[in-house]
């Protein structure tokens, strides 16, 4: 920061000038043992010394000069060495040496205010370059004295996220080698001992292994592990060969000078996908920590997070990775989902995979490089070579689990909302949406259906006649689907609640550190909650039966479940609920900050589909009662870069016992076994193909549920986070996704919500949903120009569902949305685009993101396009440029890339309807006058007709032999 205010520069002066403590440019503030004696003569005065255009300041402490040199007295740095520490505006004292460099103002405004301590200091940045750091005090408040204690060098930067303090270059650190490789049946392995060196926490472990192995051509794991004693693992049991795969698309080198290192080449082109060789592996009992470098910039993925663009930017951005209940925002949200895809330069692709539910973080730096940072269980990497992105989550799902099948139903239109309050209002906006015939398939009862937010119940009151509400909707060719909690309160009396005593005769509940004691939080339902350990497989048969029961009473056809976070709250404690013993409703919550930001809950309904909400698990409070003692499961030596800051955070205390073991290591696997555990409890309740929505999402839920992107706001940027989000889950294996169309939280308005029905009509998953408080934002409320363009765009997605439906078919088989042709990736324009987006490879859809906007900027890939609405070819002259396109408030872009054929089918207002209608090929030719596509056909909603091949499947090809 060069420049300064003349205001207070002058101030500065008169303050000085006022003072007796200087006639020259002085300050008090200068480092002691900066001071240089400026008068050493015994019989100093001020008199003397500013004679001698001195500082004089006397001081208390014998042996500090009271008078010193007064020209840029607050600094001994000469002022032509001072090299600058803070190249932002607004620099200020405190911020300067908050950033532990030094400050001392000037008259001259080409000279820094804010600067490194020394020339040396300076220069350490080009002796040791940033990418090249590895993190020797990675947790926060580290000094210069603390650094070099550990034997660490210190050289301040002001970059975020780039150590200050790091190990010496070429230091001892790391492992080397015990003795030669050996080879297994699947690979390698290597036993390493870690150099005589620095330890960061302590615990270090000693000697470790390390396992290489070749999966299949195209697949390989690398996993680094203590062989001595047993450390907790994902259990997602990942097909492991037998023996090593031939003709590998991969090699692999290790080498041992001063310590091991390995790197990973794809064969072909001899690009090095994995490097170690300048980033330190650490591996102690609670720290765990390897960095490697990329092959480009061009990568995606880690999650969840509300990332600002699908491209990552490489600014030394870290990323924590730890399920919270928590608004969209850029720290740790719902589900974790360490995998990441790089596009090569040569526009090969790979993936990785670290199966790791630790509390974890990533940061990615400009070299290109990664570091991550985990503070348990294992490093078990997976690499998928591809080499086209296609091909990588194709491997990858191969892995962990393709897609769920979704019932043909869910891809119709759905509206929810927390706060309908009772039934009348939930039926007036169905009949509301019915008078304006727009398309509508699911409706949703969020928890102001449930008797005082309790599982398994309805309120009698204020809904009373849900049940035969329901079967009426279904009657009309419409879906119901419910939300269930992860939390139960124990605080009935007993012998009245039927979920909680079943679950405590069964003990299915995560326990405290006793491992017998169940841990209580506090949640929806009003008293004490007790939380079922979905990881245990007592509690799947308790939730099948429980769901199957309840069918009986309301004839849903979801679930849709929440809070998977494990959360119990947030805060600093319980919060105390102050509830009507009628059990109409809950009076009063204080200030829970919680994503529900209401002081009055209500009742609401569920049908035969269900949705799972706040899965994390989420807890109103940190920890469970009475608190989380201080051990080192609770207070880990280092907290990855997660909210707050805080393992037990809105959820439960860290040493809580799970089936699988401490809530240490499973926290993040809450949602994950809630899901799977819901999903064969929908198949057994309804009868029929399983439809789950969770929140909490991990690697592999995708085999199991479908996601939504959580409680977002109504606001411009959130569409745009909003499409991000859904290409990043489809990357997660997890391409059943949406965000809350016109926005969960605040009150939306007309171009904002008309804009996002616009949207939201082409997410997979398709629903409108917004929070208590907020106003009413269905497609029928705000009028009738409103719902006849809503209707208009919904009707062009049902149009288009025979097309999606075979999108799904393809995802569930072979893991992906088989485009028939390529995706452009071998052009570098389309890598970071991320407004826009493709169903397949045919359908583009270019949105309207910004308010006033009546045009969108379309980049056109190298391909025939053409005009959805018109079917005019787009000017040959388009291909690779982007082009303004007019979009007035009643449409939305869409383009059909040259070469596809796309199904499609009659609209109705619901799919049951519209899937009696006449079928139809919409056909666009590409430059050779050729097409294909496929259709895949069944009775929508069947458990296993791809299993027994009760259905249709046809390809389709056009050529041009005149």
């Amino acid at each position: 920061m060069k420049a300064m205010k003349l205001l207070r520069f002058c101030s500065m002066i008169v303050a000085v000038l006022a003072s007796p403590v200087s006639s020259s440019l002085c300050s008090v503030s200068l480092p002691p043992h900066l001071r240089k004696d400026c008068h050493p003569d015994p019989g100093a005065s001020e008199v003397s010394c500013l004679a001698r255009n001195c500082c004089w300041s006397p001081f208390k402490t014998p042996g500090i000069p009271w008078c010193f040199e007064g020209v840029d007295a607050c600094s001994a740095v000469p002022v032509s060495e001072r090299v600058d520490c803070y190249l932002e505006p607004e620099a200020n004292e405190a911020s300067c040496e908050n950033r532990g460099c030094h400050w001392c103002p000037t008259d001259n405004a080409t000279v820094p205010f804010c600067f490194y301590n020394s020339k040396e200091e300076a220069e350490c940045i080009t002796r040791f370059p940033l990418h090249k750091r590895v993190d020797c005090h990675p947790q926060p408040g580290a000094t210069r004295e603390a650094c070099e204690a550990k034997g660490c060098f210190w050289c301040s930067t002001n970059l975020a996220n780039v150590p200050w303090c790091f190990y010496p270059a070429d230091g001892p650190y790391g492992y080397t080698l015990s003795d030669q490789p050996q080879k297994t049946a699947k690979g390698w392995r290597m036993i390493l001992n870690k150099r005589d060196t620095i330890s960061l926490f302590g615990d270090d472990i000693s000697p470790i292994a390390m396992d290489i192995e070749y999966h299949t051509k195209d697949r390989l794991r690398f996993k680094i592990y203590d062989p001595n004693n047993e450390r907790f693992e994902v259990p997602l049991n990942i097909d492991s060969p037998p023996n090593t795969a031939d003709d590998r698309n991969y090699e692999v080198e290790f080498r041992n000078d001063s310590s091991f290192q390995f790197r990973i080449i794809r064969k072909i082109t001899g690009t090095v996908l994995w490097e170690t060789s300048f980033g330190g592996l650490i591996f102690s009992n609670q720290f765990i920590h390897i960095k490697t470098t990329f092959s480009s910039s061009s990568v995606y993925g880690f999650g969840e997070h509300e990332h600002p663009s699908f491209k990552h930017t490489m600014n030394y951005v870290k990323y924590g990775m730890f399920s919270r209940d928590q608004a969209p925002a850029f720290g740790n949200l719902y589900g974790v989902h360490p995998f990441y895809m790089c596009i090569e330069n040569d526009f090969n692709a790979h993936g990785v995979l670290l199966l790791n539910s630790n509390a974890q973080d990533v940061t990615l730096s400009p070299h290109p490089s990664i570091t991550f940072q985990t503070i348990g269980g294992v490093l078990d990497f997976y690499m998928f070579l591809g080499p086209t992105p296609e091909n990588v989550v194709q491997q990858y799902t191969e892995a962990i689990g393709r897609p769920f099948m979704p019932p043909y139903w869910s891809l119709g239109f759905q509206l929810s909302r927390w706060g309908y309050n009772n039934i009348k209002v939930l039926q007036k906006t169905v009949e509301r949406l019915k008078q304006y015939n727009i398309p509508h398939d699911v409706q949703y009862g969020d928890i102001d259906y449930m008797d005082c937010q309790l599982d398994f119940t309805y309120d009698k009151t204020n809904f009373a006649g849900l049940p035969e509400y329901v079967k009426a909707l279904k009657k009309d060719g419409m879906h119901y689907v419910i939300i269930l909690d992860p939390f139960l309160t124990k605080d009935e009396p007993e012998g009245t609640y039927k979920p909680y005593d079943l679950g405590q005769e069964m003990g299915i509940w995560i326990n405290n550190s006793d491992g017998a004691t169940p841990a209580i939080g506090r949640a929806w339902p009003p008293g004490d909650s007790v939380f079922p350990d979905y990881t245990n497989p007592l509690t799947t048969k308790w939730w099948i039966q429980m769901c199957m029961e309840f069918k009986n009473i309301i004839d849903y056809d979801g679930i849709w479940i929440n809070t998977g976070e494990a959360t119990v709250g947030e805060g600093g404690g319980q919060k105390e609920l102050l509830y009507d013993h009628n059990r109409a409703s809950i009076a009063s919550i204080e200030n829970t900050n919680q994503e529900r930001n209401s002081g009055q809950f209500y009742t609401s309904a569920g049908d035969s589909s269900g949705s799972t909400d706040m899965n994390e698990p989420s807890n109103f409070a940190t920890g469970q009662q009475p608190g989380c003692a201080n051990n080192n499961l609770n207070n880990p030596p280092y907290v990855p870069d997660i909210t707050d800051g805080v393992l037990a955070a809105k959820t439960l205390c860290p040493d809580s016992k799970t089936f699988l073991g401490d809530h240490y290591d499973t926290h993040s696997l809450f949602g994950w076994s809630q899901a799977k555990s819901t999903y064969y409890a929908s198949q057994n309740a309804t009868r029929k193909r399983a439809f789950v929505l969770s929140r909490s999402t991990f690697v592999g839920s995708g085999k199991y549920t479908g996601h939504w992107l959580g409680d977002n706001v109504s606001r411009w940027r959130d569409l745009h986070m909003s499409i991000i989000g859904m290409l990043e889950f489809n990357l997660f294996g997890i391409p059943y996704v949406g965000a809350d169309i016109c926005g969960f939280n605040e009150d939306t308005n007309y171009e904002l919500c008309l804009r996002w029905m616009q949207l939201g009509a082409f997410y997979p998953f398709s629903r409108n949903h917004n929070s208590i408080g907020s106003k009413e934002q269905d497609p029928g409320v705000f009028g009738e120009e409103f719902a006849t363009i809503s209707r208009s765009v919904l009707l062009i997605r049902y149009t288009l569902l025979p097309y999606l439906y075979t999108l799904f078919y393809h995802s569930h088989i072979s893991g992906i949305f088989y485009p028939k042709k390529p995706r452009f990736t071998s052009d570098p324009q389309t890598h970071g685009i991320d407004k826009a987006f493709l169903w397949g490879s045919s359908l583009m859809i270019t949105p309207v993101l910004e308010k006033g906007a009546k045009s969108v900027t379309v980049y056109f890939p190298e391909a025939f396009w053409y005009n959805f609405y018109t079917g005019e070819q787009v000017p040959p002259s388009w291909q690779k440029m982007f082009v303004e396109i007019p979009a007035p408030l009643d449409i939305i872009p869409l383009f059909i890339r040259g070469g596809n054929i796309l199904p499609i089918q009659a609209p109705a207002r619901t799919t049951e309807q519209s899937r009696l209608n006449p079928f139809g090929l919409i056909i666009s030719l590409d430059e050779q006058e050729e097409a294909c596509g496929s259709l895949f056909w069944d009775d929508g909603d069947s458990i296993d007709s791809i299993e027994k091949e009760n259905y249709f499947y046809a390809e389709y090809k056009f050529s041009n032999v005149s």
